[in-house]
């Protein structure tokens, strides 16, 4: 039996991605969805609908007039807005528990998740690009196979360490000699099947791929240079996050220079602050 047999039928022991989140992103792949349609599926789902409404009456936003109902908050927040904050949500339970398989303590995952989502914010800027929520959850989601490939890792915690030591192979390609399968892939599996648009497939699937733009999506290669500078920087690294082999060139293909990365990254900081504080979650001291 393959290594990875076991591990694809753990599959559905994941908890489910948010109905309600799912449903939003998929009218959002036709950018002309009128913003009733998204309160149509929304406005049935009380316990989201609480917390968008005490998020947007938060201070953090500064509207100057109280948020009454799902319409003044979609209207206010825009559909890429509001589809944002929902697959943020919906990402907070799946994301925030500890993954001791990969060295992640509690709510480093999230972190590094949000991180990598809201840089890709600042990359589309770069491009003169609007805000766009299907990059933003693909970048939220890239490292949701680490979840179930956690407690396979923690069991085989020593071998992958040893077999990335004596052949010299990069964490990912570690799990998949040891494992059977890496969680790039398997997140990409996971995403097929909660039905996520393709696009994010992909883009979770291929995070860690030599990406270049003149053969890959913008969207696939701007995840994977976001996922390379968070673990640079240390956030949500775990035990072996270094342990990865960025795309050679990418930079030199978007025709960015460290200044723009450094903009860029000046930029997310500001926005990862405040969506902790929107979302109610200290920055850790390993975040």
């Amino acid at each position: 039996m393959s290594p990875a047999e076991p591990i694809l039928e753990a599959m559905d022991r994941v908890k489910p991605f948010p109905q309600v989140v799912l449903k939003a992103l998929s009218l959002l792949q036709d950018p002309d969805v009128p913003a009733s349609k998204l309160l149509e599926v929304i406005q049935y789902d009380p316990v989201i609908t609480l917390r968008l409404l005490q998020v947007c009456n938060s201070a953090l936003f500064g509207f100057r007039r109280r948020v009454e109902s799902l319409q003044q908050a979609l209207v206010l927040l825009g559909n890429q807005g509001m589809v944002r904050l929902l697959v943020t949500f919906g990402a907070l339970d799946l994301l925030r528990d500890p993954l001791p398989g990969y060295g992640l303590e509690r709510e480093e995952l999230w972190h590094h998740s949000v991180a990598c989502a809201t840089l890709t914010q600042s990359f589309l800027k770069q491009f003169n690009r609007p805000q766009d929520a299907m990059v933003f959850t693909g970048a939220l989601l890239h490292d949701v196979g680490k979840i179930l490939l956690n407690e396979y890792a923690g069991r085989k915690y020593s071998e992958l360490d040893r077999v990335m030591a004596q052949k010299n192979l990069s964490a990912l390609e570690a799990e998949k000699e040891v494992l059977g399968i890496d969680h790039a892939e398997l997140g990409g599996l996971l995403g097929e099947r909660w039905n996520l648009p393709s696009n994010i497939v992909n883009m979770i699937a291929r995070h860690h791929e030599p990406v270049h733009p003149g053969k890959d999506s913008l969207a696939t290669c701007l995840v994977h240079l976001a996922n390379v500078m968070c673990v640079q920087m240390g956030i949500g690294a775990g035990d072996r996050g270094l342990a990865s082999r960025p795309a050679p060139d990418l930079l030199l293909a978007l025709g960015w220079s460290g200044r723009t990365l450094e903009v860029c990254v000046s930029d997310c900081w500001c926005e990862l602050e405040r969506i902790r504080a929107l979302i109610g979650i200290s920055q850790n001291g390993r975040a």
